[in-house]
């Protein structure tokens, strides 16, 4: 005999999709909600270290948060041995010391060809040739090099002895003695590459932190936009607040005229972005230029060249990009404003 069919009414019927009830679905949707938040709210794993010449922090949230991190230190790591000088062995110093070279890898290749296009935006002021003249200043012992001694190294400087076969991945200088340094570049395009890493995980949001260089991925479920506080230090006891706000995927880079820097005797300040032309640090009407893009690599070769040229640029690839500028003789008189593409004020 089959069992008799209870009559009694389900208790939880308001589970039933066919009797849902309004409060019903608002308190799903409350709890649900809130879930989603108290996950986002989890504090992110978060690793440091020293790469690149610099303090790179790695904020990660997500379920593969610790395999993205490593996926992505490694990537850092990687283009830091193809394109610091300090290995002897890679592309690069082998383009040095033979002036000529066909690259396996495309990286080196990508780099320059890129610098090569903001030089030419620039005027020649962005130029990864500087490396004979960046030899004779000693930034650590303040000391100036002679006029002799730059007039001597300045007929090597200068994109145009740089030759580019995309064809065939070949790099050649057409002057002896031009050498070309990357470092200037290098973290934008690392951390670039980096996120891409990132990519590959199942993540929530991150941020790749490199002090003047920054990437995120995604965005915190609270805050629409991230938000990091930069610093322009016009002294060792005043330091500007330069606020800057991201959206998700975005990227910003920082140039200033205190990155490296020292006083001489008189009160003369020498920083280390150096004029291609004169041989002597770029005085162009910025103190400092941040440039937002999607890519940290074209803010990064960007923010260079309109700190240079003393003017807005557009990207090379057609992006669309945000400027930032500082300007001001003295620390009373400093100004931080965003700039128009279109504003291009006299130099």
């Amino acid at each position: 005999m089959w069992p008799r069919r209870s009559t009694q009414r389900f208790p939880y019927s308001f589970l039933r999709l066919n009797e849902f009830s309004p409060a019903a679905l608002l308190v799903l949707l409350i709890f649900a909600g809130g879930f989603y938040i108290v996950r986002e709210l989890r504090i992110p794993h978060v690793e440091k270290g020293w790469v690149l010449g610099t303090y790179i922090t790695i904020s990660i949230e997500g379920p593969q948060a610790r395999p993205a991190a490593r996926a992505a230190w490694k990537e850092i790591k990687r283009v830091e041995q193809l394109a610091y000088r300090w290995n002897y062995y890679n592309g690069l110093n082998l383009l040095n010391r033979r002036q000529t070279a066909q690259l396996s890898d495309p990286d080196i290749f990508t780099m320059v060809s890129t610098a090569q296009n903001y030089w030419r935006l620039s005027g020649g002021y962005l130029d990864i040739t500087l490396l004979p003249l960046e030899q004779l200043w000693d930034f650590e012992r303040k000391q100036v090099p002679s006029d002799q001694k730059i007039k001597g190294v300045l007929p090597a400087v200068g994109m145009q002895h740089v030759s580019t076969d995309p064809k065939q991945q070949s790099i050649a200088f057409m002057h002896p003695a031009t050498e070309i340094d990357l470092s200037a570049i290098t973290t934008g395009y690392a951390l670039d590459r980096a996120r891409e890493q990132l990519l590959r995980f199942k993540i929530t949001y991150a941020s790749i932190n490199a002090g003047d260089v920054i990437v995120t991925v995604g965005h915190p479920i609270l805050q629409l936009k991230w938000t990091f506080q930069l610093k322009y230090p016009w002294e060792p006891g005043f330091v500007t607040p330069v606020p800057v706000k991201l959206k998700s995927n975005q990227a910003l880079a920082f140039v200033h005229d205190r990155q490296t820097y020292f006083k001489d005797s008189q009160g003369e300040v020498f920083h280390n972005i150096l004029n291609p032309f004169t041989g002597y640090p770029i005085h162009s009407g910025y103190r400092g230029v941040l440039i937002v893009s999607d890519s940290a690599f074209t803010a990064n070769c960007l923010a260079l060249a309109v700190f240079g040229a003393g003017k807005p640029l557009p990207a090379d690839n057609g992006s669309k990009v945000r400027y930032i500028v500082i300007q001001g003789d003295s620390a009373a008189e400093l100004k931080i404003l965003e700039l128009k593409p279109s504003y291009a004020p006299t130099r």
